[in-house]
């Protein structure tokens, strides 16, 4: 009884609170809630109306809109979602800077989906994300598209026209996921489309080549994200950061002098094949120039045995960490040697470190023979105890030293230079 009672004065006490804070924000001047307000989401902002019954007029004119529908729900709930979500965006009466969209859209409603797209835009989107999961690739016109100050576009499951996007003027950042695009449409875009500079291409297809040599065209960073099987070359003249994430790395590099960050992680499972390895190690590596971030992940040369030489990345993702540097390793007479020779490399890292006898060569060889190597650090795995640690630390000690200002870490601990 006791105990019980003590539960709901506790609960009281808690409702207290909450109403307290509640009445403080409710206190705050109107301009004030209305430009808190216009950080929030749309889940976010409907959330506090729950608390702060002031807020909730400033819910029609949230610019951050972000929808999305669950999956596998029941032909009733959608009926439900879809009306609610179509009041909301009648009610909402200001401009809208961010809309996302994940929805699964049946035939029936496509037109609709179409309708919400166009009272989102029509008073100047700056950010707009689709994700409509349709077998049938609904299109989009671009028309509902070149309304306004557009800046960021991502379309992933859908049909679109590429060319015609070339009109919009202020886009800097695309995405386009799972749709076919082929060469004449990717030449028609980038020749006109001369504000972008990030593009990402999540598991497209159909292109060979992606070719950029317009001086006027600005872009900078390229994702190529998934399959994107045909693709063969790439020629962008201006790009500086390359991500590339498929099943192999058997594509060229024509022209890209300008390259400064580079990740090529290979998703595939098993080893590489000498072919792939060859390709990669001549047109690819060796086409990089002055590198300044190199990350391999998921590599590991399969020789002729069948045997892993060894696989010293781990997948990476963006922001990439500045001069975080991975080797990929060619044999010469049995022992790892760095197979890119660039004179800008001064960090390296080396993650995941088990203590096996190919990377014990790998960082003989790195600290050998990288002249103007400044830190190497080693992060050892957990399973990996402090006794053997230290035995490691001071055959590292031992190695030899290419370099006469190199820091070298093991974990947290210094490696001091013995020999």
């Amino acid at each position: 009884m006791n105990g019980s009672s003590s539960s709901r004065t506790k609960n009281n006490e808690v409702s207290k609170i909450s109403r307290g804070q509640a009445d403080d924000f409710s206190s705050l001047p109107a301009d004030v809630l209305a430009y808190i307000s216009s950080f929030l989401t749309s889940k976010e902002a409907l959330n506090v109306c729950f608390s702060c019954k002031k807020l909730k007029p400033f819910t029609t004119s949230i610019p951050n809109i972000e929808i999305t529908e669950a999956e596998n729900g029941c032909p009733a709930k959608k009926e439900e979602f879809i009306i609610s979500i179509s009041r909301f965006l009648a009610k909402h009466n200001s401009v809208v800077r961010k809309f996302q969209l994940s929805f699964f859209p049946e035939k029936k409603y496509q037109r609709l989906v179409l309708h919400w797209l166009s009272s989102v835009v029509k008073n100047g989107i700056e950010e707009l994300d689709l994700m409509l999961y349709d077998s049938e690739y609904m299109e989009i016109p671009v028309s509902q598209l070149t309304i306004g100050n557009l800046k960021v576009l991502r379309l992933r499951y859908c049909k679109v026209d590429l060319p015609s996007l070339a009109g919009l003027k202020f886009l800097k950042t695309l995405l386009l996921g799972a749709m076919p695009i082929t060469d004449y449409e990717m030449g028609l875009f980038f020749s006109h489309c001369e504000s972008l500079q990030h593009l990402t291409l999540e598991k497209c297809f159909a292109f060979e080549e992606i070719k950029i040599v317009d001086p006027r065209c600005k872009l900078e960073t390229l994702v190529l994200d998934g399959h994107c099987l045909n693709l063969s070359r790439l020629n962008i003249l201006r790009l500086k950061t390359l991500v590339v994430r498929r099943r192999s790395m058997n594509f060229s590099i024509i022209n890209c002098p300008n390259i400064d960050e580079v990740v090529l992680s290979r998703v595939g499972a098993g080893g590489i094949t000498e072919q792939e390895y060859e390709n990669m190690k001549a047109n690819i590596i060796n086409k990089l120039g002055k590198v300044r971030s190199l990350q391999l992940a998921g590599w590991a040369f399969q020789i002729v045995e069948d045997l892993y030489a060894g696989d010293y990345a781990i997948v990476t993702d963006p922001p990439f960490k500045e001069m975080s540097i991975y080797f990929l390793l060619t044999k010469n007479k049995g022992y790892p040697r760095v197979g890119f020779g660039n004179e800008a490399l001064h960090d390296v890292e080396i993650k995941n470190f088990r203590g096996s006898m190919d990377e014990l060569k790998l960082i003989y060889s790195v600290l050998e023979h990288v002249p103007h190597l400044r830190v190497l650090k080693v992060t050892p795995m957990m399973e990996i105890d402090e006794d053997l640690l230290s035995d490691f630390a001071k055959l590292f000690s031992r190695f030899p030293r290419g370099s006469t200002n190199v820091c070298m870490l093991l974990g947290s601990q210094e490696v001091l230079n013995e020999s």
